[in-house]
């Protein structure tokens, strides 16, 4: 108990000795016992140059930005879908702050999709014509219980430096016309609108309150995984420009 700045003894206590009259180490005493005993705190960087010191804080920094990066991902992109009969259109959009040579890589690397999209379980090109790349794709689209099957087989027409068309070519989609459209911002070389416009229609008759919903929730999770992959390729590229320098 402490008053004032002053310790007050116990009745029936002296200094030095605990209630039994046991000797005791007062706590000024172990204190300063502890300061001299503890080690000195040491900076690991506080002998390499500025410019080395950089290195690891940006690579900190850039590992932040990716978690930063991947929570706000979902609030960029926007997804609507609307049945028109069997046929579902769809336009998706998501602003992305990242080179487009790095977005236009990441779309067309039909071989790892399967490692970022969610649902998709394999991808593979099969074949390539001039500027085309014939791509075979498994998966699967849900929607709270309901699950629908994805097995085709899609063109994918690369037309540099923005522009992807994709169509179903065989497979249990009826329907699958849309393309890729990356847009540099204006204002921010380094900032683009990637959007997806097209037109859905699977094989099975599926009742428009079930078929809207379940295209809407899968490009959109789709989309996050694209956005998610894009993000991440982006900040490894700045965490390597950081140990370069």
């Amino acid at each position: 108990m402490w008053g004032r700045g002053r310790r007050i003894q116990r009745a029936g206590t002296r200094p030095g000795r605990d209630l039994h009259g046991n000797f005791t180490l007062s706590t000024r005493v172990l204190d300063a016992a502890s300061r001299k005993l503890a080690p000195t705190p040491m900076r690991p960087d506080s002998n390499l140059p500025p410019a080395q010191r950089l290195v690891p804080r940006a690579a900190c920094l850039a590992f932040l930005m990716n978690i930063f990066s991947a929570v706000m991902a979902a609030e960029n992109i926007s997804v609507q879908a609307e049945g028109q009969g069997a046929v579902i259109s769809v336009e998706v959009r998501a602003r992305i702050a990242a080179p487009l040579s790095l977005i236009w890589d990441t779309l067309t690397d039909y071989e790892r999709l399967s490692d970022f999209i969610p649902g998709m379980r394999s991808s593979r090109v099969i074949a390539r014509r001039g500027s085309s790349a014939i791509v075979e794709q498994k998966g699967q689209a849900g929607f709270f219980i309901f699950n629908y099957p994805i097995d085709v087989v899609v063109e994918s027409v690369e037309l540099p430096p923005g522009v992807i068309e994709i169509h179903v070519l065989r497979g249990n989609l009826r329907q699958l016309n849309g393309r890729y459209l990356i847009e540099q911002d204006p204002s921010d070389a380094e900032r683009h609108l990637l959007r997806w416009q097209g037109t859905i229609e699977p094989a099975l008759a599926l009742p428009s309150i079930i078929a809207a919903p379940l295209v809407r929730a899968s490009i959109r999770e789709q989309f996050l995984g694209i956005v998610g992959e894009i993000e991440r390729r982006n900040g490894r590229r700045i965490t390597a420009a950081a140990h370069r320098k």
